[in-house]
């Protein structure tokens, strides 16, 4: 397992259980050990992980790390692995999302109302080894794909998607622009009278888009507000009355909102059960960034996934109301090629190159591609995919389904070209000779 580490030109590894005992931990193992504790303690325990690494902004606070290292674990382990995070180069770590992740699906799905209270125990009552556990879980579907032979290059590939979808470098102020840029201001333009994002998720929802934004970007603030240095002296994560009262919003409006983005454990239980296509797949959380506690208030195990609800959470919102839903799609990746034509073109120099978006051959008016960029005597032809892969393509561990979709996605066919063959065909057209 790889993860970027707090600079972009290097890749840090996580220590594993089997590494510290020699023994790898299998799901069965993990499954037994996780279950002895209370359910909604340990889930909390994973949004206070996660906001003592920081891990939210894009890279890992060393301090808070470390901290979570002597408080999670006995002092004879913990200072195997401070050495063993100190003694590599790059550093190495213990905590890391991808696993933390992990850790809350499986507590909602496998531990008991009743159990260990990991906060209210020392050391955490041993809690600390289901992270490592956890580790050695995470490449167990590319456990063969470091042979040579050419057919294992899709289960590596499949195991990079991983990689970086969880412990990728993602920046919520990029996605939360991004949300607005695609659903507010390019959707519209392409999809002009065809669909209107805002009116249909107010129909569905009761509620304005531009409010939902508002409020998911309230709660994504109150935990960037959160530094290690700050949750020493005052550890609370709860989102409760005092943080809502700021909110001037009608408690009705609020309610709508948060039953949108809260829900219980059981609730959120149902949705794995509901449809669960691999040990990475987290519906649960997509459906629900915000988990409802026992006493009172919200909670949110994860920011990525409650920043995801800003664009992604909309799109399936209104796409499953739909009757047409392959208009969605075809608009959707209208949107995605002006948002990234426009990206580049307020990056690209043109003194040094010329970028031309969205081409056209002059004879017949069709589109050459996405996007030229034209450098000296050299053209590169671009075309951008913001198209979404199944689910079981990339958790189900089944890399046959990944092929497929990779196949009909990304290369098509002569007859129905998709991203290769639609540049096989630009760069091959009599158009060019």
């Amino acid at each position: 397992m790889q993860m970027p580490s707090s600079s972009f030109d290097s890749i840090s590894t996580c220590i594993t259980f089997e590494e510290l005992f020699g023994k790898r931990a299998t799901i069965e193992s993990f499954r037994k050990f996780l279950s002895q504790f209370q359910r909604e303690k340990v889930v909390l325990a994973t949004c206070i992980v996660n906001a003592f690494l920081d891990s939210w902004t894009g890279s890992i606070d060393a301090d808070g790390h470390d901290a979570l290292v002597q408080g999670a674990f006995l002092p004879e382990d913990a200072q195997k692995l401070l050495q063993a995070c100190k003694s590599s180069t790059p550093s190495r770590y213990v905590f890391h999302r991808q696993q933390v992740l992990l850790i809350a699906k499986e507590a909602t799905l496998h531990c008991k109302d009743e159990g260990v209270d990991p906060l209210q125990t020392p050391h955490w009552a041993g809690l600390g080894l289901a992270f490592l556990m956890a580790s050695d879980l995470m490449d167990t579907v590319a456990s063969d794909s470091r042979k040579n032979a050419p057919e294992n290059f899709l289960k590596l590939l499949g195991d990079s998607i991983l990689v970086g979808e969880f412990s990728g470098r993602y920046f919520l102020g990029n996605r939360v622009a991004r949300s607005y840029l695609m659903l507010i201001r390019f959707f519209p333009t392409v999809a002009k009278d065809q669909l209107d994002i805002p009116k249909a998720f107010r129909k569905i929802t009761g509620f304005d888009l531009q409010t939902f934004m508002a409020v998911c970007i309230a709660i994504l603030t109150f935990y960037l507000t959160h530094t290690f240095a700050k949750l020493r002296t005052s550890p609370g994560v709860l989102l409760n009355d005092e943080f809502w009262s700021k909110v001037q919003l009608d408690k009705a409006t609020l309610d709508n909102c948060l039953n949108e983005l809260a829900g219980t454990l059981d609730q959120i239980r149902a949705k794995f059960l509901e449809r669960d296509k691999g040990l990475f797949d987290m519906t649960g959380f997509r459906t629900y960034p915000l988990v409802r506690h026992s006493t009172g208030g919200t909670y949110a195990p994860d920011l990525q996934l409650l920043s995801q609800k800003l664009e992604s959470g909309v799109f399936w919102k209104v796409h499953d109301s739909l009757s047409n839903k392959d208009l969605i799609h075809q608009l959707w990746g209208q949107t995605f090629e002006k948002y990234v034509n426009w990206l580049i073109v307020e990056m690209v120099d043109d003194k040094i190159n010329k970028f031309i978006p969205s081409p056209r051959f002059k004879k017949t008016g069709d589109q050459v591609c996405d996007g030229i960029i034209v450098c000296g005597h050299r053209i590169i032809f671009l075309e951008y995919k913001g198209r979404t892969f199944r689910a079981d393509a990339k958790y189900s561990g089944d890399f046959e389904i990944l092929r497929k979709e990779i196949h009909t996605h990304l290369v098509g066919t002569a007859e129905k070209p998709k991203g290769v063959y639609q540049l096989g065909t630009s760069k091959n057209s009599n158009m060019f000779r």
